[in-house]
C-alpha cells in the first residue's frame, strides 16, 4: 500500500542562553489622602406660591375587551435529507513502512558469576545411649526388718468460743455553720 509524503516541520535554532531581565516594581501614585468637605444644600424656594385649593384627580378607568384566544401549531420546516454517497480513502501515494523491532544492545559486560552457599548445619550425628545404675550403699544392709507404727497421742479439742466483732465507736464531727466570704468588689446592680 502506499502513504501520502510526510509534512514538512520546521524548527528553529535554539534561543542563546542570555540572563533573564530584572523585574522593576513601580508602585502607583496614590493621591494625598484628605478627609472630605462637608456638602450641605437646602432646596431652592418655588418661583410661584402654592395653590390655596387641594384638587384631587381620580385615574380613567377605560373598558377595553379581552383579545380572543387563537391556538396556532408552530410551523413546520421541511428540510429535505442529502442523497446518501458511500466514499472511500484515498489511495497511498508511497508504500508503507515495514515494521522492524530492534532491541537494544547489550552492555559489553561478562555475565556474573552465580554464588551459592549452603546454610550452616550442626554436624549429624547419632545421639549417645547414656545409662546409670544405682551407686551400691557403702554400708550393709540390715538383716531385720523394722517397722515403726506412727506415733497416735490423744489431743482434746480446743473450747468452742463465740466473739462478736469489736465494734468501733465514731464520734461525729460538731456541726458548723459558715457563710461565704464577703466580695472585693461591689456588686452589680
Amino acid at each position: 500500500p502506499l502513504v501520502p509524503l510526510p509534512t514538512e516541520i520546521e524548527t528553529p535554532p535554539p534561543r542563546p542562553a542570555v540572563a533573564a531581565p530584572v523585574p522593576t516594581r513601580i508602585a502607583p501614585v496614590f493621591p494625598p489622602r484628605a478627609d472630605p468637605e462637608l456638602k450641605t444644600s437646602t432646596p431652592l424656594a418655588p418661583l410661584a406660591p402654592e395653590f390655596g385649593v387641594e384638587i384631587a384627580t381620580a385615574p380613567l378607568l377605560v373598558c377595553v375587551p379581552s383579545p380572543l384566544v387563537a391556538e396556532t401549531d408552530p410551523p413546520v420546516a421541511i428540510v429535505l435529507l442529502p442523497a446518501a454517497t458511500a466514499s472511500s480513502p484515498p489511495a497511498p501515494l508511497v508504500p508503507l513502512p515495514t515494521e522492524i523491532e530492534t532491541p537494544p544492545p547489550r552492555p559489553a559486560v561478562a555475565a556474573p558469576v552465580p554464588t551459592r552457599i549452603a546454610p550452616v548445619f550442626p554436624p549429624r550425628a547419632d545421639p549417645e545411649l547414656k545409662t546409670s545404675t544405682p551407686l551400691a550403699p557403702l554400708a550393709p544392709e540390715f538383716g531385720v526388718e523394722i517397722a515403726t507404727a506412727p506415733l497416735l497421742v490423744c489431743v482434746p479439742s480446743p473450747l468452742v468460743a463465740e466473739t462478736d466483732p469489736p465494734v468501733a465507736i465514731v464520734l461525729l464531727p460538731a456541726a458548723t455553720a459558715s457563710s461565704p466570704p464577703a466580695p472585693l468588689v461591689p456588686l452589680p446592680t
